[in-house]
């Protein structure tokens, strides 16, 4: 009876196929031998992404060019990124356990640096879009 228990408990706590398939249905390019995912994974995802690339294209471009117009651009493109992922990382934590789950399994790692770095630039583009005060003018 006892080998009998110990054996339900070990099938109870072993890895089942849904919990190994977590991360085959949410990172299709990650595989075990990758390693675990650090918080620069997500960061590094979405700046090679085409919406990442494109944001970094406009920020380079507004800065060259000195255009105001491109940046609140960028800052509008760019708060609208740091909100969806924001709620979409908030709404997948409270609703299911998919996220914890990969996160376990080593695929999944939290957007924090992501949103930090995209926070820096929405900064960056609102302080060069927001016009200039007078005092601001005189010290240059």
């Amino acid at each position: 009876m006892r080998v009998a228990g110990s054996a339900a408990l070990l099938l109870i706590l072993a890895p089942s196929p849904l919990m190994a398939e977590v991360c085959d249905k949410m990172v299709r390019s990650w595989s075990p031998e990758d390693g675990r995912a650090t918080l620069w994974s997500p960061l590094i995802n979405f700046i090679s992404s085409p919406i990442g690339a494109a944001i970094i294209l406009l920020l380079l471009i507004a800065a060259a060019t000195k255009r105001r117009w491109l940046h609140a651009v960028n800052a509008f493109i760019t708060l609208a990124v740091i909100l969806l992922t924001s709620l979409s990382w908030l709404g997948e934590l409270g609703s299911s356990g998919v996220i914890q789950a990969a996160i376990r399994e080593g695929c999944w790692a939290s957007p924090w640096l992501l949103l930090a770095g995209m926070g820096l630039a929405l900064v960056w583009s609102l302080v060069k879009f927001l016009p200039k005060t007078a005092k601001d003018k005189r010290t240059q």
